[in-house]
């Protein structure tokens, strides 16, 4: 309670403009979730994410920032809109799961980050899969495939595995992943 009115008071005293010390609370908040949410209960962090994720919003939204905190602002809010994604789709809610992705993806977009956005394609890829919409997910597995081929790392691997997946799904077997040729036939 009294961390919450800590936080609450440090985001509204900075009035005019964005401070320093707002968007390093921010920070922390995304830096602390994100190493919590794979080791704690969904429902220790659920609470502080969606209260971090409409901060992020309201900070966008309210027009203190300076052009130069605005692409901070969105990545910030790409990777706590992608943890509300992840958040409902393992609460089973695909449909806001879907929402928080979008958001994401818009976030992403605004910052200009190609490894984020080829991030939040492949959790767009993996809801569609896991709603039974096989051509969703390969649409997303091939877009965050294609259009972010210079992201290199863990997505550079996920976003064919999860194309050669969704092929699958559709009953391509055959088809696979185009960049890397997973899935295909027999040499």
């Amino acid at each position: 309670m009294a961390a919450r009115r800590a936080r609450d008071f440090a985001l509204g005293a900075e009035q005019g403009q964005l401070g320093d010390e707002t968007l390093g609370y921010l920070q922390d908040e995304v830096r602390r979730i994100a190493e919590q949410y794979p080791r704690v209960p969904l429902s220790t962090v659920f609470d502080d994410l969606a209260a971090a994720q409409s901060d992020a919003f309201r900070l966008i939204e309210g027009g203190r920032a300076r052009p130069s905190q605005m692409r901070q602002l969105h990545i910030l809010a790409t990777l706590l809109s992608w943890h509300m994604a992840k958040a409902c789709h393992d609460l089973g809610d695909e449909s806001s799961a879907m929402m928080h992705a979008r958001a994401a993806g818009v976030s992403a977009e605004q910052a200009e980050h190609p490894a984020l956005s080829a991030l939040v394609h492949g959790l767009k890829s993996l809801i569609s899969y896991w709603s039974g919409r096989g051509e969703d997910a390969l649409f997303h597995a091939r877009r965050g495939a294609a259009e972010y081929q210079q992201v290199h790392g863990t997505v550079s691997v996920w976003l064919p595995s999860l194309e050669a997946r969704a092929a699958v799904l559709l009953g391509d077997a055959g088809g696979g992943c185009r960049r890397c040729g997973a899935g295909g036939p027999p040499s």
